[in-house]
C-alpha cells in the first residue's frame, strides 16, 4: 500500500485500481504460499458464525460498529493481510471491499484469528501482532492510523 500522503492524492478510481493490483505485486512464490494456507469449510463456518454473532449482538445497540470476516486490511505503507474476523467501532457499518486505514481514518479495534488445522504462527502471531505493531508504529511517527 502507498504511504498515507500518496494515498490521499489518489482519486477514488485510482484507489480502486491500487487495491485491485495488490495481488499482482506479490511474487508467484507468495501467491502459492497464500493458496496453500487457504482454510476449509469448518474454518470458514467458524469465522462466519463469529461474524454473524457479533453483528447480531451490536445490531440493536447505539454503537456504530463494523464487523467482517476475511476482509483484506491495508495500513499505509504496509503489506496487506486478511485476518479471520475484524471489528472497528465508531465507523459506519456496511459492505466494503477492503479495510483501508487511510480511508477509514482508523485502524482495527479487534482482530480475531480462528485456529483450525492452519498455520499456528499465522493465526496466533503474525495476524494478531501485526495490526497492533502497525498502529503503534504510526502513533510513534505521528501518523496515527486513528487520525
Amino acid at each position: 500500500m502507498p504511504e498515507r500522503e500518496a494515498w490521499a492524492r489518489l482519486s477514488p478510481s485510482e484507489r480502486g485500481r491500487a487495491l485491485s493490483t495488490v495481488l499482482e505485486d506479490l511474487e508467484e512464490r507468495e501467491i502459492d504460499q497464500l493458496m496453500t494456507m487457504a482454510e476449509g469449510d469448518l474454518h470458514g463456518d467458524a469465522c462466519d458464525g463469529m461474524r454473524d454473532t457479533l453483528r447480531a449482538f451490536y445490531r440493536d445497540r447505539k454503537t456504530s460498529i463494523y464487523v467482517s470476516a476475511g476482509i483484506p486490511v491495508h495500513y499505509p505503507g504496509e503489506r496487506g493481510f486478511s485476518p479471520d474476523v475484524v471489528v472497528a467501532t465508531e465507523v459506519p457499518p456496511g459492505p466494503r471491499e477492503a479495510w483501508v486505514v487511510a480511508d477509514e481514518g482508523k485502524g482495527l479495534d479487534l482482530v480475531v484469528e480462528v485456529y483450525h488445522k492452519g498455520s499456528w504462527r499465522k493465526d496466533f502471531v503474525d495476524n494478531v501482532k501485526r495490526p497492533a505493531a502497525t498502529d503503534q508504529k504510526h502513533r510513534a511517527s505521528g501518523t496515527s492510523a486513528d487520525q
